[in-house]
């Protein structure tokens, strides 16, 4: 990045070329009409007085321009470097730089769904769990099979969803949570077209 010098900076290049850098930008120079002619035929819209900082280096067939422009606000936002061949006196954009310092979000990631798979259900860990929750809704409700299951894992506990049919054909909805290290499962909702319960009492 190119510093806003005080005035204007001449530096003896060790290539013999000669780098000018200056911050009193005069439209009538040759250089300012340039570098603003080639921003504008590039679709860059700027002032004069948006340009905070102009350099540019002559050698015996190019010159090289590097301008910090500034937005509204008076803040750099973006660095240009133009090269002019003297010999056909076209200059080009070769680089364009925003100086805005770009700021990453980081949104916490939602827990995945997952789905047991049914062949899955007669695993003995999988089978308990049925169990569980089978027993503790038996009370309001007659489970004749259980057509669905996903959970959600957490840092804390893993969150079931059923989905179940009862012996009157209606869909059944649980929700029922198990701790990690816990080898119980607390129902805490049950769902259906008929009514809805919230259940508090963990079955073990």
């Amino acid at each position: 990045m190119v510093q806003q010098p005080s005035s204007t900076i001449i530096t003896l290049n060790n290539d013999n070329t000669t780098t000018i850098t200056t911050n009193n930008i005069d439209v009538t120079t040759t250089e300012v009409k340039t570098v603003l002619q080639t921003l504008t035929q590039n679709s860059i819209q700027v002032s004069a007085t948006q340009i905070t900082s102009l350099q540019y280096t002559e050698s015996p067939k190019t010159i090289e321009y590097v301008a910090v422009i500034q937005d509204s606000n008076g803040s750099p936002y973006k660095q240009v470097t133009l090269l002019t061949d003297k010999t056909t006196q076209v200059t080009i954009i070769t680089d364009e730089t925003s100086l805005i310092q770009e700021v990453t979000i980081t949104r916490p990631k939602l827990p995945s769904i997952q789905v047991v798979p049914v062949s899955d259900y007669y695993k003995p860990e999988v089978k308990e769990i049925i169990n569980q929750v089978e027993t503790t809704v038996s009370a309001n409700f007659s489970i004749s099979k259980i057509t669905k299951i996903e959970y959600t894992n957490t840092t804390e506990a893993t969150k079931f969803q059923f989905v179940a049919e009862s012996t009157k054909g209606h869909p059944v909805y649980i929700t029922a949570i198990q701790n990690k290290g816990d080898s119980t499962v607390q129902v805490i909702s049950v769902q259906s077209e008929i009514t809805t319960l919230s259940v508090d009492t963990t079955q073990t």
